[in-house]
């Protein structure tokens, strides 16, 4: 059975690779969890679970930013180097995964002791993998990130070098037409452009975007990784245009931007190429300002989507405070009045409004359609109990497996409560008497005080 869990898990978390689904992460999670719990200590088995669990949690912290995703990941993956032999043909596999999660809490903390244990870990990774071994190129890329991402903090030329180095081998050892290019690629292009920033070298920034270029070409359409590939694009136009002052470079700059916040993928970062498409847009080409800035508020809402906790939302949102202000601001200085009035309100009481939805009186809905009225009802009430409850940022360090197990089941179920409720609204929609009125927004504070 915890092998069967375990296989499971490993499919939800490959197919939240492709497409991005929040569930499939969560019951990846959840399958792991169980696999574990199932597994006796001392028992083979037991670091690839504890491993493979690590890596799930990475990519649901990946998705949300939640801080308990990474320290679970974390701690599921040191257990997993510390448990397994010296000696044993995964301890690499085990001290690259662990080296990744350090880095991604870095990316989050600008701790440098978890750059320092992510080096540490993926050096160990390379020099304990044969030459010529199929993941040879995935180490050597995963060591450059870190190399990388320690420059961004510290300014250590070495590093930089270091990085470009190593994604240049990782490139060199990938044969045409594997899975991994476009990811390699990205990522080179990502440190030749940040070494532009710091040489203004031109032949940095025209690698970096040939590299970038030819990563969006590999990358399939609707492939979750689309969005930050074309934002890093569209980084490395920008900072050719701030060299070269050429109207051409900012154009595509704005194009890439409009294209990686619009295009399927994680919100945030759509929301962070939108940011940048609508604060570029107001000095270069203020015609695309309002357009922008309604994704930008937009994908607001869905950060604080319903799939979270009602302390989340709000904790989210007041990262995204003044968003709504400049919004505003954009729209008043258009003359669109009611829409910078929306836009304020919207970003003044989003989580009120959400709260509202779910009160909705159901009474027209109910005499259209007395079964899907009780749906709706049903469903909104689960929702918004489900929102009041506790998150995994609760748990002690040191809380038994069972309960952390308990309070994924409670993630989980929320957040198919929350796609359940999300089917249920576009359904409504679907009928013509109910796109408009108490179902078709949730721009506003209250149902008496909404624009025309």
């Amino acid at each position: 059975m915890s092998m069967y869990l375990n296989n499971l898990g490993i499919s939800h978390e490959c197919r939240f690779g492709r497409t991005g689904e929040l569930s499939d992460i969560s019951a990846a999670i959840s399958a792991q969890q169980r696999a574990v719990q199932l597994t006796a200590n001392g028992h083979g088995d037991m670091p690839g679970h504890l491993n493979n669990l690590g890596i799930s949690y990475r990519r649901r912290f990946e998705r949300r930013g939640d801080l308990s995703d990474i320290s679970e990941a974390i701690s599921a993956q040191k257990r997993a180097v510390q448990i397994t032999p010296n000696g044993h043909l995964d301890v690499p596999l085990y001290l690259n995964n662990l080296g990744n999660s350090y880095l991604c809490r870095f990316e989050h903390t600008g701790e440098l002791s978890d750059i320092s244990e992510a080096i540490l870990a993926q050096q160990q990774a390379v020099e304990l993998t044969p030459s010529g071994h199929a993941n040879m190129p995935v180490r050597l890329n995963n060591l450059g990130v870190s190399f990388f991402f320690r420059f961004k903090r510290t300014s250590d030329f070495p590093d930089i070098e270091e990085a470009i180095s190593l994604r240049r081998r990782a490139i060199q050892l990938t044969p045409d037409g594997h899975a991994d290019m476009p990811g390699w690629l990205n990522n080179l292009g990502n440190s030749c452009q940040c070494r532009f920033e710091h040489t203004g070298d031109l032949s940095d920034i025209e690698e970096a975007i040939a590299a970038q270029q030819r990563a969006v070409e590999l990358t399939p359409n609707g492939h979750a990784q689309m969005p930050a590939r074309l934002n890093n694009l569209g980084v490395s136009y920008q900072c050719r245009f701030n060299h070269t002052n050429n109207p051409a470079d900012i154009h595509t700059t704005l194009s890439l931007y409009q294209k990686s916040a619009t295009t399927f993928g994680p919100p945030s970062i759509r929301l962070h190429a939108a940011q940048k498409w609508a604060q570029l847009s107001i000095t270069h080409d203020l015609a695309q300002s309002l357009a922008a800035y309604a994704v930008t508020i937009d994908l607001i809402s869905q950060i604080a989507g319903m799939d979270r906790t009602i302390e989340q939302r709000h904790s989210h949102l007041t990262k995204f405070s003044m968003l709504a202000t400049s919004a505003a601001s954009a729209a008043f200085a258009q003359s669109e009045i009611k829409k910078a009035l929306e836009w304020l309100e919207q970003g003044r009481c989003l989580v009120w409004s959400q709260l509202h939805q779910l009160r909705t009186p159901v009474d027209s809905l109910r005499e259209y359609d007395e079964r899907l009225a009780q749906r709706f009802m049903d469903t909104s009430s689960a929702l918004e109990l489900s929102g009041s409850r506790r998150g995994l940022e609760t748990l002690a360090v040191d809380a038994p497996l069972s309960q952390r197990i308990s309070l994924q089941d409670e993630a989980h179920s929320h957040i198919k409560i929350a796609g359940e409720w999300n089917q249920l609204l576009d359904e409504i929609r679907s009928i013509s008497v109910f796109h408009k009125g108490p179902f078709g927004s949730t721009n506003s504070c209250s149902s008496s005080n909404r624009f025309p």
